[in-house]
Order: C-alpha cells, then structure tokens, then sequence
C-alpha cells in the first residue's frame, strides 16, 4: 500500500483497509502511535468525540469537538466546539482532504 499521498496516509490511518501488521509497525516507529489509536498523554475533554481517528501525543481536544475520519500529529489541539472531518493536522496547519 502506498501512503505517499496525504489521502493514502488518511485512509491508512482511519480506513477500512487497515495496513497490514509490519506496515503498521512501520507507522508506530515514524509517528509514535499506531492507527486508529489515542495516545496515552492526549488531553480529551469530556465532551467531546472521536471517530474514527487518530490522537497522537500532546494533542488536546476541547469541550464539544468533533473529531472524525482525522489524524492529529503530535502536540496538535482542537478547540472547543470545532468540527474536524477527513483531516490531517500537526501543530502548525491542517490539511483538509475531500469528502
């Protein structure tokens, strides 16, 4: 599988298709966390809600956020009441792919 792409990482990440075991190791190694999974130390108000996504370490998501279908980088943060859908975010940007 090819995860060249920011659609093919998307859909690595959060698809149906998950990637195969050694490719996922792969993954764990570069990123820190593995697919579909919440980092240990991420910050998830009560309120909110994850779908379908991966938090990585240090993110912090506020009351009311809706995180769907994303990726949050390390150290990334969602504030109260925003909606992420089909998402990469880091610190600094977000990248925000189609439908």
């Amino acid at each position: 599988m090819d995860i060249g792409t920011p659609e093919n990482y998307l859909n690595a990440n959060t698809g149906s298709n998950m990637l195969p075991e050694r490719l996922t190791r792969r993954v764990r190694e570069a990123i820190g966390i593995e697919p579909r999974r919440v980092a240990a130390d991420a910050s998830i108000a009560p309120e909110a809600t994850v779908i379908h996504s991966v938090v990585g370490s240090g993110c912090v998501i506020g009351n009311g956020a809706v995180i769907e279908n994303s990726v949050l980088l390390p150290g990334a943060k969602a504030v109260m009441g925003e909606h992420l859908r089909n998402s990469i975010r880091d610190k600094h940007e977000t990248l925000r792919l189609a439908e």
